[in-house]
C-alpha cells in the first residue's frame, strides 16, 4: 500500500491491507511468507528489532 498524509504526523504512514484470510481463499497466499514472495518483499532481518523500542500508536479515521 502506499504511504498516507496522517494528520498530527510530519511524515507519511506506511499502512498495509489484507490480502487474503487463510482457510477463506484457498487460491490466495496462506501465509506471511506466501505474501511476501507473491509482493516481492524479502522478510526482515529481526535479530535487528530493537525489542523494548518505545512502541507508538495512532488512532486514524473519521474525527480523528
Amino acid at each position: 500500500m502506499p504511504s498516507v498524509t496522517v494528520k498530527g504526523k510530519a511524515q507519511p504512514v506506511r499502512i498495509f491491507a489484507v490480502i487474503n484470510l487463510a482457510g477463506i481463499n484457498k487460491g490466495g497466499p496462506q501465509t506471511l511468507a506466501d505474501v511476501r514472495k507473491l509482493l516481492g518483499i524479502e522478510a526482515p532481518d529481526i535479530t535487528k528489532v530493537d525489542v523494548n523500542a518505545h512502541e507508538e500508536k495512532y488512532k486514524i479515521g473519521a474525527g480523528s
